[in-house]
């Protein structure tokens, strides 16, 4: 078992500086996933939208997060541009250069682990009500007894990630928001849900969101076997 070291270099904003493309020219060169720009909605962020997601993207940030391989858990989260597992905390992007070296140090540091999530491996979080707005939070968290490996998996990434300088690394609490609802959170986590999560692979991302408000996967990382 192992890290397929599968890094994408990735076509960015076509409106920024050549020195601050993301990876400059052809998209994707082994990441499942596109580099972007993810539709998402930094710039008009709505409190509805700022409580159904948990917080609303801000520009000129980055951040680490898991995400499947399946473009059908685009809709599960509108506001941050997909379903995804978010391991690190916002911080100022500094420069691609930068960015990229700080993760490049991250997946030399990484050891020999794969991420999946069989049937069980999640449950329906309780419903969350924000004060400032007539709306509610709702999640799905990975079952830390129930499913060690996989848990233990993103807590592994955390530590490294935490040792390579990225800040304030997610080492419990892995949940995937969901803010496909209209009425609480009854019935999102559905057998055909489950299914689609065991059957999905995973990768690791370092998201950036420019400053003109656009969501770009600058590198990418295979947690497939």
């Amino acid at each position: 078992r192992f890290y397929q070291l599968r890094q994408s270099r990735l076509a960015g904003d076509a409106s920024a500086a050549p020195s601050d493309a993301f990876g400059g020219g052809g998209g994707s060169s082994g990441g499942c996933l596109s580099g972007g720009p993810i539709d998402g909605q930094p710039s008009d962020c709505t409190d509805a939208a700022k409580c159904h997601g948990g917080g609303c993207p801000s520009k000129g940030k980055m951040m680490l997060r898991v995400e499947p391989c399946n473009s059908r858990f685009r809709a599960l989260n509108t506001v941050w541009g997909g379903a995804h597992i978010t391991m690190s905390s916002l911080e100022d992007y500094p420069s691609k250069a930068q960015a990229v070296e700080l993760w490049d140090q991250l997946v030399g540091r990484l050891g020999s682990h794969t991420f999946s999530t069989p049937k069980g491996s999640w449950k329906t979080m309780p419903a969350k009500t924000c004060d400032y707005v007539d709306a509610v939070w709702c999640g799905i968290v990975l079952r830390h007894y129930v499913d060690k490996s996989a848990w233990s998996t993103l807590n592994k990434i955390a530590k490294q990630a935490d040792a390579t300088g990225f800040k304030s690394p997610k080492f419990s609490n892995y949940h995937i928001t969901i803010t496909k609802h209209s009425s609480g959170c009854d019935g999102l986590y559905t057998d055909d849900l489950a299914q689609q999560l065991e059957e999905t692979s995973w990768v690791l991302v370092l998201l950036h969101i420019s400053e003109t408000g656009h969501m770009y996967r600058v590198r990418q990382l295979s947690l497939s076997e």
